[in-house]
């Protein structure tokens, strides 16, 4: 995956660009997260026979991988065992190869017998509730964000600290106070991936476009500004849409931590110490009012609710000047890539950080866990060995990729291999250790990861880093408000219905479906967490 890629993730804005995009499931459990445009394929467990470094999970939990050290390496049973279980959009042709690569590479330098178990990604929550489950030995697993605190509730994660204290210095000196972001109840469960971990919101807007109409982007600093440059370049595109999402999703007032899915949220970037209803706030209605003067002036489009066209695609066909989404090092040349046209990123808020934004990828050790101190020292090595995550990365140097000529950390396919003939391309690599310290894809920028650094570094956190809502509680109420925002959200908040009429219907259904018994038992919880936490 390339730096620039990595540097576009969907989710939250902040203060001064108050609109955004909120993924409805962010904290219920009902969707992946997508790195930014790596797809999620639908694929059958498959696996190609042979020395048995790599199993693929199928369709029960009882599948097989007998890896054993060879070459350099001791024999497996002179060493700990560890199976790391993970999931890719696919599995690659030379998945085994690699893992053999990998296996040798750790026994060599750990002593420790490395598995991996690879399943695809359309199938890798069941399989890892299935194993969860059940007595196979599966040491290190990938856990999203959105499930830490279910697994902690059903004793399915062993808790970290002391591990951590002895085995994963490393992985302590990488995050930091991110590690917030993986506790429950004060005890830490998951270690989130190093990457991108701030949110900044902002447009990406085509730049010929802004030079047409003698626009300087530097003027443009909240959305207040905004106004005058759409009358401008509408009034000699009169067939273009100004703006939307870059995904799918909802226009809302952004100036706040979601904690997880907006019923209940803290605002001022998470500085507040009360939990308030988004919806019955004077930001949304405001800021619900002003796209509405928008979508009746024709810059927001009058098919956004209905439209399969993604906000690239609008790009290209002329349609769209641009879209609302999450900036930073590497974006504008990311979007111009997918946009097919050069793109001018303008950032509209202050950079700041939440549990959901960092924990979105993290790894956790399992109860079934045979070797769980080898296994924190192989996760270690994800945040201090750079060749042990290019290889989970991007395979075998030379075999797949190779290093950019006068480059020491950007790289190329191969000589004679491409996207379609590679043996080892998953654009998954989001998912492994510390990315700041792994290559980067040709187009990324040779100081990319220490613009991403600077940022994760200067970044506000919310004073609820760290919270994990346990929905169970208000569970039936929670289904009856999510089924209350389809039928409203999205149409409030991008303009498309009247808002005197609507907004109040809106609210009194939320309040008949029981929201106010979600944000109560949210406020609860996080009563008891900053008392348990120490957060004032």
């Amino acid at each position: 995956m390339s730096g620039n890629a990595e540097a576009s993730v969907d989710e939250e804005m902040g203060r001064s660009c108050k609109m955004s995009y909120f993924p409805r499931s962010e904290g219920g459990g009902k969707i992946h997260e997508k790195e930014n445009n790596h797809e999620e394929m639908d694929l059958s467990p498959e696996f190609s026979e042979g020395s048995g470094y790599l199993c693929c999970g199928g369709g029960s939990s009882s599948s097989t991988s007998s890896s054993t050290a060879s070459g350099s390496a001791a024999a497996s049973g002179e060493m700990p065992k560890v199976v790391m279980y993970y999931p890719l959009s696919s599995v690659q042709p030379d998945q085994e190869k690699v893992s053999k690569a990998i296996h040798d590479y750790v026994a060599d330098k750990k002593g420790i017998d490395l598995q991996l178990e690879v399943v695809p990604n359309s199938s890798y929550d069941n399989q890892l509730n299935l194993v969860m489950a059940g007595s196979e030995q599966i040491d290190l697993a990938l856990i999203w964000g959105r499930n830490v605190s279910s697994f902690v509730a059903k004793g399915a994660l062993l808790p970290l600290d002391d591990l951590l204290d002895e085995y994963g210095t490393d992985i302590q000196e990488c995050l930091g106070d991110y590690l917030q972001a993986g506790k429950v109840s004060g005890v830490t469960y998951q270690v989130p991936v190093n990457r991108s971990l701030f949110y900044q919101g902002g447009i990406v807007v085509r730049t010929d476009i802004l030079e047409k109409y003698g626009i300087d982007p530097a003027t443009i600093k909240s959305t207040d500004d905004l106004d005058g440059m759409f009358e401008t370049i509408h009034a000699g595109e009169p067939d273009m849409a100004m703006m939307r999402l870059e995904s799918t999703g909802t226009f809302v007032y952004a100036d706040f931590d979601s904690l997880g899915d907006n019923f209940g949220v803290l605002m001022n970037y998470g500085q507040d110490n009360e939990i308030r209803d988004l919806f019955a706030s004077d930001e949304f209605r405001i800021e619900c009012e002003k796209h509405r003067e928008w979508f009746k002036k024709g810059w927001i489009a009058s098919d956004i609710l209905t439209t399969s066209d993604t906000a690239a695609e609008q790009i290209k066909a002329g349609k769209l000047l641009g879209f609302y989404g999450t900036v930073g090092p590497g974006t504008a040349q990311d979007k111009t890539n997918q946009c097919g046209r050069d793109m001018t990123v303008i950032p509209l808020n202050t950079v700041f950080s939440y549990t959901t934004k960092v924990n979105t990828f993290g790894w956790g050790l399992l109860n079934n866990s045979k070797n769980p101190e080898a296994a924190m020292q192989v996760l270690d090595m994800m945040y201090s060995d750079p060749t042990f995550l290019n290889m989970l990365d991007w395979g075998l140097e030379g075999v797949h990729y190779k290093l950019k000529e006068g480059s020491d950390r950007i790289i190329t396919f191969a000589d004679g291999v491409d996207a379609s003939t590679s043996g080892y391309f998953h654009n998954w690599s989001f998912a492994f250790g510390d990315q700041l310290s792994a290559y980067f894809w040709d187009g990324t920028e040779e100081d990319f990861p220490e613009q991403v650094r600077a940022m994760n570094e200067s970044a506000m956190l919310s004073k609820a880093m760290g919270f994990a809502y346990d929905v169970t509680p208000v569970k039936t109420e929670y289904t009856a408000v999510t089924n209350v925002c389809d039928q409203y959200l999205n149409a409030l908040a991008y303009g498309c219905i009247d808002i005197d009429d609507n907004l109040p219907k809106f609210l009194k259904e939320l309040e008949s479906a029981g929201l106010q018994k979600i944000i109560d038992e949210k406020a609860a919880q996080f009563a008891d967490w900053k008392k348990e936490n120490g957060v004032s």
